[in-house]
C-alpha cells in the first residue's frame, strides 16, 4: 500500500496503538512554534492515493486579491508608451485567466449554491464513515467512524475526532494530535496527509472558486452523446502549488444539470485519481453538498467510500477547536 492509504488505515482504521512521543511546549510569544510546512505531493501510490514528501518548506503567501483587480481606466497618454515587458504581460494574462475562471464556474453555483453561501455557513460538523473495500470482491476490509469539524471560511482549519479519543487537527500550517488529551508527535506526522485530503474533499467543489488557490486552464465537452459532460481543468496557484506540486484537478459536471459528478486529480505524468460525488443534499440556504464520495481505480471499481452520515451547521467555532489544548 502507498503512503496515504497507510495513513488512513493506521491512523483512522488501524487497531495498533502508536508510540507516544513528548511534544516540546510552545514558548509564549513565539508565533512559529508548532508550525509545520504544508505537505508537498510528489506522486501517487498503486491505489491512486497521493504520496506526500517528508518535510517540505513553507509555501509562498497566496496572491493578494488586490493584484487580481483590473486597473482603473485612464485617459491615454499624449506620448505612446513602450510595450509592456514580458514579465508584466505574463502577470496581466495570469490575472485575466483567474477572472475568466470565476466566470466559467458561475453556472455551477446556480445549481448547488454559491461559494459565498457555502462559506456563510461558518462551520460544518459531519459524522463520517470511511470504508475500505476489496477492489476484486467488493468486500469491506475495514471501516472507521469519525467526526469532521471544518471551518468553511478557511481552507485549512479542520478537526477529526475518533471514538477512541484520538483527536487530530490543523490551523493553517500548524498540525496537532492528541490521545486521551495527551500530545502525540508520531500521530501528528501521519495525520497531516489525512487532513489535507479530507479537508479538500469536504470543501470540494466550492474550494475551486477561490482564485487565490486555483485557476482554470481548460474547459471541454466530453462523455457520450446521450450523457454529455463538461470538464473544467484547474491548476493550483499560490500556497496550493506548494502543496500539490505539478498537479491538475478536473471537475466533471453533467452538461444538463451542471452538477459536479466527479473530481479527478493528476500528479505530473502519473495516472489520475478519481473521486465520484453522489447523494447531493441541501444543508442550508440552498447550499447542497455530496453526502457520498467514492474513490475508484482505473477500471472504475470502487476501492473506498466516504459517507457523511449526519451533517449539521456549526454556527459558533472557537480557535481552540483547531489547536492543541495542551
Amino acid at each position: 500500500m502507498g503512503a496515504l492509504r497507510e495513513l488512513v488505515t493506521v491512523s483512522l482504521l488501524g487497531a495498533a496503538a502508536l508510540a507516544q512521543a513528548p511534544v516540546a511546549p510552545q514558548q509564549p510569544g513565539d508565533p512559529a512554534a508548532g508550525r509545520s510546512p504544508v505537505p508537498r505531493v510528489v506522486g501517487v501510490d498503486q491505489d491512486g492515493w497521493p504520496v506526500f514528501a517528508p518535510g517540505g518548506s513553507t509555501p509562498p503567501a497566496p496572491t493578494p486579491a488586490a493584484a487580481l483587480r483590473a486597473p482603473a481606466v485612464v485617459d491615454p497618454p499624449a506620448v505612446a508608451e513602450p510595450p509592456a515587458a514580458p514579465a508584466e504581460r505574463r502577470a496581466s494574462e495570469a490575472a485575466t485567466a483567474v477572472l475568466d475562471a470565476a466566470a466559467a464556474l458561475a453556472p455551477l453555483w446556480q445549481r448547488i449554491g454559491s461559494p459565498a453561501a457555502f462559506a456563510g455557513l461558518g462551520g460544518l460538523r459531519a459524522r463520517c464513515t470511511l470504508r475500505v473495500l476489496d477492489p476484486e470482491r467488493g468486500a469491506e476490509l475495514g471501516r472507521r467512524e469519525f467526526e469532521h469539524l471544518a471551518d468553511l471560511t478557511a481552507p485549512r482549519r479542520d478537526r477529526l475526532t475518533l471514538p477512541d479519543r484520538r483527536v487530530v487537527g490543523r490551523d493553517g500550517e500548524s498540525v496537532f494530535a492528541e490521545l486521551h488529551g495527551l500530545p502525540m508527535a508520531s500521530l501528528a506526522a501521519a495525520a497531516r496527509g489525512e487532513l489535507e485530503v479530507l479537508g479538500l474533499l469536504l470543501r470540494a467543489p466550492f474550494c475551486f472558486a477561490d482564485a487565490t488557490r486555483f485557476e482554470i486552464v481548460d474547459r471541454r465537452s466530453e462523455g457520450a452523446v446521450d450523457a454529455p459532460l463538461v470538464a473544467f481543468e484547474l491548476r493550483p496557484v499560490g500556497a496550493e502549488r506548494a502543496a500539490w506540486e505539478d498537479a491538475r484537478f478536473t471537475l466533471v459536471c453533467a452538461a444538463d444539470s451542471l452538477r459536479p459528478s466527479e473530481l479527478i486529480y493528476r500528479l505530473a505524468a502519473q495516472r489520475p485519481t478519481r473521486v465520484r460525488f453522489s447523494d447531493w443534499r441541501v444543508v442550508r440556504n440552498g447550499v447542497a453538498i455530496p453526502f457520498r464520495r467514492e474513490l475508484v481505480d482505473a477500471r472504475g471499481v470502487t476501492t473506498s467510500v466516504l459517507d457523511l452520515d449526519a451533517v449539521e451547521v456549526a454556527e459558533q467555532l472557537l480557535d481552540l477547536d483547531f489547536r492543541s489544548r495542551r
